[in-house]
């Protein structure tokens, strides 16, 4: 199970085609955190290769994908072994998260030659429930909380 607010157990049912690829405490008989689970994924190595080995299996393959990050070495880092290769015909569109701050106009050209789009500042992902909803041709509600994927 999970463990929710206050350290009550929740359980979760995920879809079939949902993974989720994280890093797991490991802990002790009095349930401090003794380890964390292994491989352990961080910004350096989140990549197929490693959600293959944290799942135990290799991902299914899809020819399409959607990245969402915070880095621009991101871009690249977490394509590497995706399963839509560019080269192979697959399609990866990738969206850059870059926050506001002072160094914003030296980090901007580097977002903008990494990623497809960037939203800049802590806003909505709006852009990116509307592109779901038109690749997926679903229909769009009213106003700023409508269409079928939820409230930006």
């Amino acid at each position: 199970g999970l463990v929710g607010p206050g350290g009550s157990q929740m359980q979760a049912q995920l879809p079939p085609n949902l993974r989720i690829i994280s890093n797991f405490f490991r802990a002790g008989p009095d349930g401090t955190v003794r380890a964390f689970s292994h491989p352990m994924v961080h910004e350096r190595n989140k990549n197929a290769s490693t959600a293959a080995s944290v799942l135990g299996m290799p991902l299914p393959r899809r020819p399409h994908a959607l990245l969402l990050a915070a880095h621009e070495d991101d871009a690249a880092a977490m394509t590497h072994g995706l399963f839509p290769e560019p080269q192979d015909g697959g399609t990866v569109l990738s969206v850059g998260l870059l926050e506001v701050g002072e160094d914003l106009p030296q980090r901007l050209p580097a977002y903008l030659t990494a990623f497809d789009v960037v939203l800049v500042g802590d806003g909505s992902l709006g852009f990116v429930r509307n592109l779901l909803e038109d690749l997926l041709q679903l229909p769009r509600g009213p106003g700023k909380d409508g269409g079928l994927l939820g409230p930006a």
